[in-house]
């Protein structure tokens, strides 16, 4: 009851940009996490009768996220 899990595949996208600002630096970071919404395989799922087999994706789909930082030294 065991098989190979296909290639996990996954492309991310992340870049950031240093402005001044009043006086400080500011980085701005933007990206996207699975930019092709890729569907991986977390694991496979047995039936206990009849030994089907049941693919249980990864709860990992596409997300886009935006972050500042701000340094207070």
């Amino acid at each position: 009851m065991s098989a190979r899990y296909p290639f996990y595949q996954r492309l991310d996208l992340n870049g950031s940009l240093r402005v001044q600002a009043f006086g400080r630096m500011l980085v701005l970071y933007v990206g996207i996490t699975n930019l092709l919404d890729s569907r991986n395989i977390l694991r496979y799922d047995y039936g206990a009768e009849d030994g089907s087999r049941q693919d249980q994706q990864s709860i990992f789909g596409r997300s886009f996220f935006v972050g500042l930082y701000v340094p207070f030294f």
